[in-house]
């Protein structure tokens, strides 16, 4: 069953007619089965159809889409957007070096807890960046 965060891309791949059949079967099925998803298709087709309208033969430059792609680049992207990571790897790195070793020292049970949380610790930023970073199953990367 597709989830109603997924239709959003769904309804735009209709309303621009790349969605190819099976995309629309599984639009179908959740339309059939959730009227907010029908509703919002409805707006966001009445919504097109206005602008289309509006706009009548109106075609961007040809440098449009590529400025659009760039800017849209840029933004994703922020200035210095590497520094958490060099951040999360040098916290890992501190822990690996630093923590682990006096914990594995320490003898029995006690030791590989101690070396156990000093991991867990110092991945959990890194795996939040992870976690952060990852399209939910059947989403579009946006990645151009």
């Amino acid at each position: 069953m597709t989830r109603c965060a997924d239709v959003e891309t769904l309804i735009g791949s209709r309303i621009d007619g790349t969605a190819g059949p099976a995309e629309n079967a599984r639009l179908d099925a959740h339309l059939a089965a959730c009227p907010d998803c029908a509703a919002l298709l409805a707006e966001e087709t009445a919504i097109d159809e206005a602008l289309a309208a509006h706009l009548g033969d109106a075609k961007p430059s040809t440098a449009f889409d590529g400025a659009v792609r760039q800017r849209i680049r840029r933004e994703r992207r922020p200035v210095g957007g590497w520094i958490p990571d060099v951040l999360n790897a040098a916290g890992v790195l501190m822990v690996l070096v630093g923590a682990v070793p006096v914990a594995l020292g320490w003898n029995g049970v006690t030791g590989v807890v101690a070396a156990a949380t000093a991991l867990a610790v110092g991945l959990y930023p890194l795996l939040l960046a992870t976690w952060a970073g990852d399209t939910e199953p059947g989403e579009l990367d946006p990645a151009p």
